[in-house]
């Protein structure tokens, strides 16, 4: 009853307005099919589901105790959610704040994530090498509103939703300067399509952004085509739709016990055994089997390697 209210609660809390221009927390979109339709096609966009919903109220109340964590470390945050905006790129956006270092007013975006997120996240080239699309999206924003509102530099201050640890990434406009010529190109291409009323070809940057986009969600947009077109046949089978899906919802899970696992050998890697023996140990409720055993290894000359060497194709799958 009470889950129930407050779900009801959250979900019809949910509206989409009528942007005033293009957002800076989308503009790290890199598709301009995607800013035409964000702009042209607004009223489409469907509102939120109750997932989705919960998430983003979480986030504005993990935002606010972030920022109570800042007052309560003497740091003061001001202006928070000053609006700014640019006639020329037609860009807008709110930044969460100010923070107030040694006089100094650092613009600052606020983050949950995943605790894997967290972990891999440490620099500005880490959020420009995601293949998350929402994490790409974050490499423009913050850049975005220190051009606008005439910053230096900013800071991203990440949430360990896991462990609630806070940790930074600093960036410099200098430093994301290419990556905003990018989006101004982006952002050019899509303003002419609105100009002529024809949407653009979709080609992002990266394909992960058709991934949850909701353009291609509702129809607007096929989506990017893939460069071959027998993987076009894989694409649409069913059965694959229904493996990736299950990768997309283990995949954070698979990758943790990935890193643990590897923690685990490494450090069990220093046991100096001799062929034969076997070692068998409880870790918690992890059991573990040490062994060490004969091989045999060829070694071979390099120059005589060399004569024997050829030029193969192969071919690596990476699911990212």
């Amino acid at each position: 009853m009470i889950a129930e209210r407050v779900a009801e609660r959250i979900v019809t809390g949910q509206k989409i307005h009528m942007p005033a221009g293009f957002r800076a927390s989308e503009a790290g979109h890199l598709c301009a099919r995607y800013h035409y339709h964000a702009r042209v096609d607004w009223g489409a966009r469907p509102t939120p589901d109750t997932t989705l919903a919960h998430i983003f109220r979480l986030g504005q109340a993990i935002e606010e105790y972030v920022v109570r964590l800042l007052q309560d470390a003497g740091i003061q945050v001001v202006k928070a959610q000053v609006a700014a905006y640019e006639r020329a790129s037609d860009i807008v956006g709110h930044v969460d704040g100010f923070a107030v270092v040694d006089g100094e007013e650092i613009p600052i975006e606020i983050k949950s994530v995943s605790d894997w997120t967290w972990r891999e996240l440490n620099s500005f080239e880490d959020i420009l090498g995601s293949q998350k699309p929402y994490v790409l999206r974050w490499g423009a924003q913050l850049p975005l509103y220190l051009y606008l509102h005439g910053h230096e530099r900013g800071l991203w201050l990440l949430l360990n939703k896991q462990t609630g640890q806070l940790t930074e990434i600093e960036v410099k406009l200098e430093q994301a300067w290419p990556l905003l010529e990018r989006v101004d190109a982006v952002l050019r291409v899509a303003r002419d399509a609105i100009t002529r009323g024809v949407p653009p070809d979709p080609q992002p940057d990266s394909v992960a952004f058709c991934a949850g986009c909701w353009c291609r969600q509702v129809g607007l947009c096929p989506g990017a085509a893939p460069s071959d077109a027998s993987a076009s046949k894989i694409a649409s089978d069913p059965e694959i739709a229904e493996a990736a899906a299950t990768v997309a919802e283990l995949r954070d899970a698979a990758r943790r016990y990935e890193s643990a696992q590897k923690r685990l050998k490494e450090a069990l890697a220093q046991l100096q055994l001799t062929a034969g023996q076997r070692v068998d140990l409880l870790l918690g409720t992890v059991p573990v089997r040490v062994s060490a055993y004969e091989t045999t290894r060829y070694d071979v000359p390099d120059d005589i390697r060399r004569q024997y060497a050829t030029r193969v194709v192969q071919q690596r799958v990476e699911v990212l």
